[in-house]
């Protein structure tokens, strides 16, 4: 979700997860500009697309929805169809539909976490069939605007190729996806630089995307570099502790799961629960997806067990090698 900032006050307190607080003062600034303004205003556009974005981060998409249509309706009669932010509005509604296409309970073996432009929404690549064609419309349009008025090369417009790349992943059209996420990818080097954050959303995209729909295990080569090099990017820009190194970390642990290094990855989603409970609270969807996929290792540790019994007795006992390093080399592939 990307925010038409009127109340960095707020945006503040949402990005240190004091979600509660931040909700109240944008709740309060809607109140003050529909009386101001007047409720058909831009301000009140504004006010409403934050506030849709931080029920969204919450997971409350039921209740983002409206919030984010009557934005999009105020902005397209305020400042015409083609304008840049009516662009943003149709892109938050996009991601909101993305959304809503987890399946409720659903539980899958592992989530890679794809970001859009935002840098605080976090939406599993796993959907099922929904709302796609609408999504997509919103995002095809979204990129004629922004291309339009802002040109080719223009950040919004790596957004908005980004977030379509997205869409078309979870779609399994991978070929389609592809060329949008390299384009992206070169905008927002070239605009921005490589040592860039966006750029880091970039990679891990296409590498989430090469993961995503059942992929022979040779994409694992191909993704490994691409999240390791999207981790490198995130803690040098924005710290250790920072939710999007935890969504690298993440999305690194499922790699190596895939690749029978359960010890490794287990390591790995213990860090990364650690950070998004400090930074987003124990009760955020991301917090959720963690522990879906630490079950998930646990699992296929568990089938292990069942299909290869004798290895428990070894594995408690302990081979020769363990007990002469002191370090347990044994793990279950």
């Amino acid at each position: 979700m990307l925010q038409l900032l009127n109340n960095p006050r707020a945006g503040l307190l949402k990005a240190q997860g004091k979600l509660a607080e931040a909700e109240s003062l944008y709740k309060r600034s809607l109140a003050i500009d529909e009386k101001v303004y007047g409720p058909h205003h831009p301000e009140v556009a504004k006010d409403l697309n934050n506030w849709a974005g931080l029920l969204q981060d919450q997971g409350k998409l039921d209740e983002a929805g409206p919030l984010y249509v009557r934005a999009t309706e105020i902005l397209e009669k305020a400042l015409g169809p083609d304008h840049p932010q009516v662009a943003t509005a149709l892109n938050n509604r996009a991601e909101l539909l993305r959304a809503q296409n987890v399946p409720p309970g659903g539980v899958v073996e592992h989530s890679f976490i794809r970001l859009p432009y935002s840098a605080h929404s976090f939406h599993p690549l796993h959907h099922i069939q929904g709302n796609y064609d609408q999504a997509g419309m919103l995002y095809k349009r979204s990129l004629a605007i922004r291309e339009k008025v802002l040109g080719p090369d223009h950040p919004n417009v790596a957004q908005s190729l980004n977030n379509r790349a997205g869409l078309l992943s979870a779609q399994g059209n991978y070929a389609e996806a592809v060329p949008l996420n390299e384009r992206a990818t070169e905008i927002w080097i070239k605009a921005l630089g490589p040592e860039h954050p966006q750029v880091a959303t970039a990679l891990n995209n296409r590498a989430a995307g090469l993961l995503s729909n059942c992929s022979p295990a040779g994409k694992f080569a191909e993704a490994e570099p691409l999240f390791r090099r999207a981790t490198e990017i995130w803690e040098t820009a924005l710290g250790p502790e920072h939710p999007q190194m935890a969504t690298a970390l993440n999305n690194l642990a499922g790699l190596l799961k895939a690749q029978g290094k359960p010890s490794e990855a287990e390591r790995l989603y213990e860090r990364t629960q650690e950070i998004f409970e400090k930074s987003l609270g124990q009760d955020h969807p991301n917090v959720a997806t963690i522990l879906n996929n630490r079950a998930g290792l646990l699992r296929a540790q568990v089938r292990a067990l069942e299909k290869f019994p004798g290895i428990f007795l070894w594995w408690s006992v302990g081979c020769s090698r363990c007990s002469t390093t002191g370090r347990g080399c044994c793990t279950i592939m």
